[in-house]
């Protein structure tokens, strides 16, 4: 009920939960259960559980869905039921009478929680990795002004930063989060350090990933990504490097596991190589202009979340002062850089966006403290942006030319507009 509950008070059109735990689990709860109203228990009714659970189809994107949430996992389960209880009004009743709120209980930050598929995790009883919503993006962001923007943002309440060695300021911004400790927020910032495409040799991935961390001044990072995938598919090096990635876990560098820049074609083909920890998260440029639904769609069905990086498509006037943002940033009373923001997390998707400026940190921290959201309304005008004719389509802001390889697993296809 209560997921029905908040999906009709939030406007969802097809209010619907997919929980899909692996079928190993489902066939042997079912078979251990007994007494079942149905008669689904013992080894027949896991039978039924197993063929029931082949028939599955689960939804897709490409079939209009405006978000799609899959759980595979007790955790993942317990963060979806905990995503409608925050858009439950306080005062309204369900069908038996009682307050909506009591029957959702407490709301919270909506962190994301980041899980390996339970058939390779070797490590079940480990606590969940926690993303938080919004992460701080940290290229582009000068050497002298890295310490301050990386204290300032911790102490606006971002929790979260995303660097990388190609950046060229993981020093620095190891100062500033060294200066920040104590600061608001009551825990431990969360820190994403990337595996860089110069590392194409298990030996090379730990190298830099030592270097990064001394740094950055950490003994571990919260998530690990694999920064492009090209090199070491093209060079056949993309199993032993993401193994090595699998033994700096399992040695505590890093607490999860995750891929950037993947394409679907990408993912498949990483993941059949994956031994002990599938990728956690898949960071993409992802906007308006650039929903990639694909990706998404086939992220949500294989467990792996999707953080959008560039969700502001670079400052680009092209997104930020695109008619429908600002009609929406009018009507929702945001600034178009908040309105973007929220349209990712209202399609289940975390960011790493830059904010160099205080303002533009208390204006993501605003949205953090009220937990603010779209209307279904607004989600649908930003949706149609991509869908105008001649608005440019598929307009990425980051479109390296490696990443464009006719034939290619990893290739993103044909080149599309860009906006440099």
């Amino acid at each position: 009920p209560p997921f029905v509950a908040g999906a009709m008070w939030a406007g969802v059109r097809a209010p619907a939960v997919v929980l899909a735990p692996p079928t190993s689990l489902l066939v042997a709860r079912v078979k251990d259960r007994v007494g079942h109203a149905g008669g689904v228990h013992g080894a027949q009714g896991a039978r039924m559980a197993a063929g029931s659970a082949k028939r599955l189809v689960p939804p897709k994107y490409e079939e209009m869905f405006e978000l799609l949430s899959r759980a595979s996992t007790a955790d993942a389960a317990n963060d979806l039921a905990d995503s409608y209880r925050r858009v439950l009004p306080p005062k309204e009743k369900d069908g038996g009478g009682r307050k909506v709120a009591e029957v959702a209980g407490p709301r919270r930050k909506r962190d994301f929680v980041l899980t390996s598929s339970p058939e390779v995790s070797s490590d079940q009883s480990a606590p969940a990795v926690m993303l938080p919503p919004v992460s701080l993006g940290t290229q582009k962001v000068g050497k002298k002004a890295a310490p301050s923007v990386v204290a300032a943002a911790i102490r606006a309440g971002l929790n979260a930063i995303d660097t990388a060695p190609t950046y060229s300021n993981e020093a620095e911004v190891g100062r500033g989060i060294a200066e920040s400790k104590g600061a608001k927020g009551g825990r431990g910032c969360f820190v994403t350090v990337k595996v860089p495409k110069r590392a194409a040799s298990p030996w090379q991935v730990r190298e830099e990933v030592t270097a990064s961390l001394d740094r950055l001044g950490l003994t571990s990072a919260d998530i690990l990504l694999l920064h492009w995938p090209c090199d070491l598919i093209e060079m056949g090096a993309l199993g032993a490097v993401w193994s090595e990635m699998e033994n700096l876990l399992s040695e505590g560098k890093c607490r999860s596991l995750g891929v950037s820049n993947f394409s679907v074609g990408a993912l498949r083909a990483l993941l059949p190589l994956c031994k002990s920890a599938r990728p956690a998260v898949n960071q993409i440029e992802r906007h308006p202009l650039l929903p990639q639904w694909d990706v998404v769609d086939f992220c949500t069905r294989q467990g792996v979340t999707v953080q959008a990086h560039t969700p502001l498509g670079g400052g680009r006037a092209e997104l930020l002062e695109h008619p429908l943002v600002v009609r929406v940033a009018e009507l929702a009373g945001w600034t178009a850089g908040q309105v973007l923001l929220l349209w990712n997390l209202g399609h289940g998707v975390p960011v790493a966006a830059k904010a160099t400026g205080e303002e533009h940190m208390a204006q993501v921290a605003q949205l953090l403290e009220a937990e603010a959201m779209l209307t279904p309304e607004h989600m649908e005008m930003l949706n149609m942006i991509a869908l105008e004719k001649g608005a440019g389509t598929s307009m990425r802001f980051v479109a390296p030319p490696f990443m464009y390889k006719s034939g290619a697993t990893y290739s993103w296809g044909e080149r599309p507009p860009t906006k440099r």
